[in-house]
Parts: structure tokens; sequence; C-alpha cells
């Protein structure tokens, strides 16, 4: 499989997907982000 998808595509796939998705949100952690060195993200599925 060599196909890498285009913008386009991307996007004409993003229609097709889009009223399936849920939307969650990305938290952050000062605390956790002190110990680490770095910024870390959490993508927090189940809630």
């Amino acid at each position: 499989m060599n196909h890498v998808p285009s913008k386009d595509d991307l996007l004409q796939a993003h229609e097709r997907i889009k009223s399936f998705v849920h939307q969650t949100s990305v938290m952050t952690s000062a605390s956790i982000d002190a110990i680490a060195g770095c910024q870390i993200f959490f993508k927090c599925e189940n809630f």
C-alpha cells in the first residue's frame, strides 16, 4: 500500500465520519509537568 492520502482525501474522510466522532477535552497538570520536565497533555477519553 503506497497511497499517501492528500489533504482533500483527509477532508472528505472527516466529512464522512464527523457525526460519529465524540469530542473529548485535553487536560494538563502543572505538577506532572514539573516532575517530567516538559509539558504533558492528557486526552481523557473516559470522561
